[in-house]
């Protein structure tokens, strides 16, 4: 179900793709099931990263939108506890 709660926000502008999945992994574990988290980056590359973490979280990736060279991702926490 739905989280009620504002979303949670994260802006990076990293060009090591590594350490932002390390750190969304780091601060989806502290989120409760439904919430979900923004994602600010300047990587369009790391959908591919999103994607195969939340695959493997049990986590939805729910958007990947391009601003100009911004992008947006929006991730919806899982109900399992990751591995």
């Amino acid at each position: 179900r739905p989280s009620l709660l504002a979303p949670r926000l994260l802006a990076l502008v990293m060009a090591d793709k590594q350490s932002i999945v390390v750190l969304v992994q780091e601060i989806g574990s502290d989120m409760q099931p439904g919430e979900v988290l923004w994602v600010l980056v300047d990587d369009s590359a790391i959908v591919r990263d999103f994607s195969a973490f939340c695959e493997m979280a049990g986590h939805q990736l729910l958007m990947a939108e391009d601003s100009g060279g911004q992008f947006t991702y929006e991730i919806r926490r899982g109900e399992r506890e990751p591995d």
